[in-house]
């Protein structure tokens, strides 16, 4: 009888990867990002909320906060992140997380980001929305071994979302009529003498040589 003894060489490998898979899930950390959310001082429920990974431009989640204003969003270190926010109350709007620029020994660390959003509401009709369609709104950065806001382009921003006041609307297109007063004396001179002229039309003209404005002295010298 010859007994058949299979070799195990194959198993050897499988089990090695999986060993290293959850060697790897035990270390791996993550960001966790927390937030409430606020609409004309009140608290907002029921935001949907949309969490996109840029480098492999996927959305890694979505979904909706229901009865609470408050969110909790974990996501893994070393990527850079975009959260959108949406809902019927409010101008749509997106953050965006920047952690690519993390060592190896942070990749291992965990971390928190709290925050509160004030939201814009959709009555506000001067908000910049083809800004806030293309720019994320507030950036937060990995600097110095923690995460931080990116207080440069966040000033930045904010300073985008409104549009600016236009002119054109508001004076440039509209005629004014502002008042003036004319004043003079009249005098006739002869020699170095000065003799005062009564009884005088003044006549103002306009631009176009056609008569403005008549008036006479009589009794008096000025005109007004």
């Amino acid at each position: 009888m010859i007994n058949f003894v299979p070799k195990l060489n194959w198993v050897k490998k499988p089990l090695f990867i999986i060993y290293f898979f959850l060697i790897g899930s035990i270390f791996a950390q993550e960001l966790r990002f927390s937030a409430n959310f606020i609409l004309s001082q009140k608290p907002l429920n029921k935001v949907q909320i949309k969490v996109l990974d840029i480098a492999q431009n996927k959305i890694i989640d979505n979904f909706n906060s229901e009865n609470s204003d408050k969110v909790k969003i974990d996501m893994e270190t070393g990527n850079n992140y975009r959260i959108y926010f949406s809902h019927p109350k409010i101008h749509p709007i997106f953050f965006e997380i920047i952690a690519n620029n993390m060592s190896e020994n942070d990749l291992y660390n965990k971390f928190d980001y709290q925050m509160d959003i004030d939201f814009i509401p959709n009555t506000e009709s001067n908000v910049d929305t083809a800004f806030l369609s293309r720019h994320p709104i507030h950036r937060v950065i990995f600097n110095n071994k923690k995460f931080e806001d990116d207080i440069k382009y966040n000033t930045w921003a904010e300073s985008k979302i409104f549009k600016e006041e236009s002119l054109s609307n508001d004076f440039s297109e509209q005629k004014f009529k502002i008042p003036y007063n004319i004043a003079g004396t009249l005098f006739i001179k002869s020699g170095n003498n000065l003799s005062p002229l009564l009884k005088r039309d003044i006549i103002l003209y306009k631009t176009t040589n056609k008569p403005y404005y008549t008036k006479q002295c009589f009794r008096a010298v000025s005109f007004q």
